[in-house]
């Protein structure tokens, strides 16, 4: 995908986060304004446009049950289908540990951010379309490729034994400046120099340098007496060039399979009466909250696992006390440790920073306690969970040792981009409750089900390390 498809396509996201912000402006306020994601970081356009997609797919899929006539199915969900997901996407992790990109078929395309040479000819240690940011193998640091100087370009190969002291080439990159010089492979070297008025002189051999077209006209005095190589260095005219090296922005790709994840729950219609008559709340509401939460957890769950699994490098912290500091002054070198995590992520992927950590519940136990720690969580919430922040880190917490072991503290870079970030969570069919169903042989049981149709995939491994914390 090149660079003017990049920018259609951000520029047609941003138009459509637009018209989700006006079709949806009371649930775009309220993830705007009200929930977990804006006090940790500011809600953007992209926040928008993948909430707003998951509304507008809805809305196709209510239409469908209407036009077929079982919009009956839905039961209550079309009235608080807004609410669920804009809190589900204001206050679940996902939008904390990986990038939300919905898609249109079970089978879909999620996107990713690399950056490569545009240039049609090879510069220094460039060569045409050459990937120099890949946040998935590494990155290459180009030489002598945006500096207008190239150092010894090969112009010709002088044969064994040489038959002939003139030698004619073309210097690949064009045109030039004027500070031609011209060295030849052996001892001792032998060489000239541009003389600024179109000619080459040295010693033992002369030529004509023409600065527009790049071609050198060499003569030696004597046949060569050995095989070598016939080096030009020289510098371009940046001014007067028909271009210049160019870097390019583009989306990478890769295509994921979404997959359901679906749950159900009973209710006895005398029991449901019974908590409505005893204590004035729906059990049939609280069946669906629950429904919800679980298939959340599950969700979460599988994608911190999934990061886990791809981990790249492991910085350890022990804490054991030694020697004569205290404990209150030990702990403070968990920070040590997150810096050399971050290390491990630039070493990797070249660039990065930690913006998240998930964290075992012992991990979290100890974060809690160092200076810059932010509580937000109130000890109510089921699963992996938003726990707070650390000198601006976003802390996600992890009750379950099957999910994170307690002492592990996985590491993430989730960059300023959507596109730039280690794994991808991708909607195809939006978290749905369906209406109460009566449950067969007894018409007294009632059954509600849950089902969301979405794919979760590693797509920059580069992107996540780990801290193991000894000793906890």
């Amino acid at each position: 995908m090149d660079k003017d498809t990049n920018s259609l396509g951000m520029a047609k996201m941003e138009t459509k986060a637009k018209q989700y912000y006006a079709t949806y402006e009371k649930h775009m306020d309220l993830l705007m304004n009200e929930s977990t994601l804006s006090k940790i970081r500011p809600v953007d356009s992209y926040d928008v446009w993948a909430l707003g997609q998951q509304f507008e797919t809805f809305d196709m899929m209510k239409d469908m049950y209407e036009a077929n006539g079982s919009i009956s199915q839905l039961g209550p969900i079309p009235k608080i289908v807004y609410d669920v997901l804009t809190v589900e996407y204001g206050t679940q992790v996902l939008p904390h540990i990986c990038n939300i990109q919905p898609i249109e078929d079970q089978k879909g395309v999620v996107y990713f951010m690399n950056l490569k040479s545009a240039n049609t000819v090879t510069k220094g240690n460039v060569t045409p379309g050459e990937v120099l940011e890949d946040v998935q193998t590494g990155i290459v640091t180009p030489e002598a490729w945006a500096g207008n100087t190239v150092t010894n370009e090969i112009g010709a190969v002088v044969p064994t034994p040489s038959i002939t002291p003139n030698f004619n080439f073309t210097c690949a990159n064009i045109p030039l400046r004027g500070s031609m010089k011209i060295t030849l492979q052996g001892s001792p070297a032998i060489y000239c120099i541009d003389n600024e008025d179109g000619t080459l002189i040295g010693a033992g051999v002369y030529g004509t340098i023409d600065y527009d077209n790049g071609d050198i006209v060499l003569h030696f005095a004597a046949n060569p007496p050995q095989a070598m190589n016939i080096y030009a260095t020289y510098n371009i005219n940046y001014e007067a060039a028909t271009d210049i090296p160019t870097v390019q922005a583009f989306l990478d790709s890769t295509l994921v399979e979404a997959q359901v994840y679906a749950l159900k729950t009973t209710l006895g219609m005398l029991e449901n009466f019974g908590f409505q008559r005893r204590f004035g709340i729906s059990a049939e509401e609280m069946m669906s909250r629950n429904l919800i939460s679980e298939v959340n957890i599950e969700v979460a769950g599988d994608v911190i696992k999934n990061l886990y699994a791809n981990v790249q490098g492991s910085t350890t912290y022990d804490n054991a006390v030694s020697g004569s500091e205290s404990y209150y002054e030990h702990k403070q070198n968990f920070k040590d440790a997150m810096a050399q995590a971050e290390e491990v992520i630039i070493g990797n992927a070249g660039r990065g920073m930690i913006s998240t950590m998930i964290a075992g519940r012992k991990a979290c136990g100890l974060i809690k306690t160092l200076p810059g720690f932010v509580l937000m969580a109130d000890g109510q919430q089921f699963g992996a969970h938003v726990f707070g922040t650390l000198d601006g880190v976003t802390v996600v917490r992890v009750p379950e040792t099957a999910v994170l072991p307690t002492n592990k503290v996985v590491c993430l870079h989730k960059g300023n981009t959507p596109f730039e970030t280690a794994a991808v969570y991708a909607p195809f069919m939006p978290l749905t409750v369906t209406s109460l169903i009566p449950l067969a042989p007894n018409p007294l049981q009632q059954m509600r089900a849950a089902a969301v149709w979405a794919a979760n995939k590693v797509l920059i491994k580069n992107f996540i390390t780990q801290i193991e914390i000894t000793h906890i």
